[in-house]
């Protein structure tokens, strides 16, 4: 006799045990060591040198309207790349079997640094594990990525604090001349004169 509500007979595991691609802005899925630092290189890099040059630029427009108003634009892509990091963390974690909520401890000072290291050199699982099949061998284009990003992202750090270095040297001289340059504001009083 047949029972209707016996589980399906098909065979899906052959189907389990394929790879699949990861895909840059998606938020599920497992991503390797290449792939986190390809991807969180490439947004970081994105976000800082992009969109904070816009938002920059809009903040110097806006600042005369209101500064409030200011700090919420110049803290936009901060924001963005924050919550675009923890997805990164969390797919990466994912790849190594653990659960996404590990990330947070991004938010605990040294322990984020120590958090940064295991999940640049920690394996992922071989195969399929509780989070999904296994992401596919990595492409030439995410391997040059993972490479180039690191090294233009310091070089580029590196530039503009040499820029940066100067321009606060002189700012800071600037400041200490037109502060020396100010007389005492409060009326001097003789000696003996009493109020």
């Amino acid at each position: 006799m047949s029972n209707p509500y016996h589980a399906p007979a098909a065979d899906f595991s052959a189907q389990d045990l394929a790879p699949y691609a990861p895909q840059l802005l998606s938020v599920n899925g497992r991503i390797g060591r290449v792939r986190y630092i390809a991807y969180a290189v490439s947004f970081q890099f994105a976000v800082f040198f992009g969109l904070t040059m816009v938002c920059g630029m809009l903040a110097a427009l806006l600042f005369r309207i209101s500064p409030k108003l200011t700090m919420v634009v110049v803290l936009l892509p901060y924001l963005l790349a924050t919550i675009v990091g923890f997805v990164y963390a969390r797919r990466r974690l994912n790849d190594m079997n653990r659960s996404g909520w590990w990330s947070i401890l991004f938010l605990v000072p040294i322990v984020g640094f120590g958090m940064l290291i295991w999940l640049l050199c920690a394996k992922g699982t071989p195969g399929p594990n509780d989070f999904g099949p296994a992401p596919s061998p990595n492409a030439g284009g995410v391997i040059a990525a993972a490479i180039v990003g690191p090294i233009v992202l310091v070089l580029f750090i590196a530039i503009a604090v040499a820029m940066a270095v100067p321009a606060y040297k002189k700012y800071t001289e600037r400041a200490r001349a037109a502060q020396s340059v100010q007389a005492p504001l409060a009326p001097s009083q003789p000696e003996g004169s009493s109020r």
